[in-house]
């Protein structure tokens, strides 16, 4: 599990160098699932910088990608790789440096080993399952705040053309009246992290594939919240319509949500 990591943490960081070395200069190659859903140069590099240094290590392992999807695998494995190469595209795009790198390890369904890293903030966000969440090396914890009206939320709305926002605005509405912020930044890897290491309080989202949370899931589980799906979700383990928080506020977050 320690090369699984440490593999997981080279292959992030191979793939947020050429993320910075594009950065200000791609432009969209395409638009995938509606104008919100974009595909550029850098998505691209940075996956093939992904596979070629997972498979270099474990050329039997099975990826699943954002861009090129199930890779085909030359023998059986227990393992598969979950990789975002630019989680926050259109923050990308726009020159926005919210936005990240996104690395899970899974054995039988489950996440052992995760990565997320930001590359313009340089911090490299790790766990191995059971052992708890580092960044920069650094253990990290979830926050302690147990009340609405003290904590900051993050979301982000469905990029999928055919599913309405208005319930989300309308959730989002409530809540903004009822914490000290909500915020939607673009990136649901990062909101994960970030939660993991006490920045945001909580995360709700929906529309979200394997990709934007595998990783995140198992940090702020190694930091010691919880994260779900939302109480009529299936989808596990990879819910589509995800809470997580520092544990405090996933009950009455589920409840608002499922109202």
């Amino acid at each position: 599990m320690t090369d699984i990591l440490a593999v997981a943490q080279a292959a992030a960081l191979h793939a947020g160098t050429c993320l910075k070395e594009l950065w200000g200069r791609v432009k969209v190659l395409k638009t995938k699932d509606g104008i919100r859903d974009v595909l550029t140069r850098a998505d691209l590099e940075a996956e093939r910088g992904l596979i070629e240094t997972i498979h270099a290590h474990f050329p039997d392992h099975h990826i699943l990608t954002e861009e090129s999807g199930q890779l085909p695998s030359v023998a059986p494995s227990a393992y598969r790789w979950i990789l975002d190469p630019l989680d926050g595209t259109t923050n990308y795009l726009h020159q926005v440096p919210y936005c990240a790198v996104s690395v899970a390890c899974v054995e039988a369904g489950e996440p052992v080993a995760a990565v997320v890293y930001a590359p313009f903030q340089d911090e490299l966000f790790a766990a191995r399952r059971g052992t708890g969440a580092m960044l920069n090396g650094v253990g990290i914890r979830v926050s302690a705040v147990d009340r609405l009206e003290e904590s900051l939320l993050a979301t982000g709305f469905p990029c999928s053309p055919g599913i309405p926002l208005e319930p989300h605005l309308a959730i989002f509405a409530q809540l903004l009246r009822t914490t000290q912020g909500v915020r939607r930044p673009g990136a649901a890897a990062l909101n994960l992290a970030y939660v993991a290491c006490g920045r945001f309080d909580a995360f709700w989202g929906a529309d979200l594939k394997p990709w934007d949370i595998a990783a995140g899931m198992l940090l702020v589980r190694e930091a010691g919240g919880r994260v779900g799906g939302y109480r009529d979700d299936r989808d596990e383990p990879f819910p589509s319509r995800l809470i997580a928080s520092n544990g405090h506020l996933y009950e009455l977050l589920n409840q608002m949500l499922n109202a």
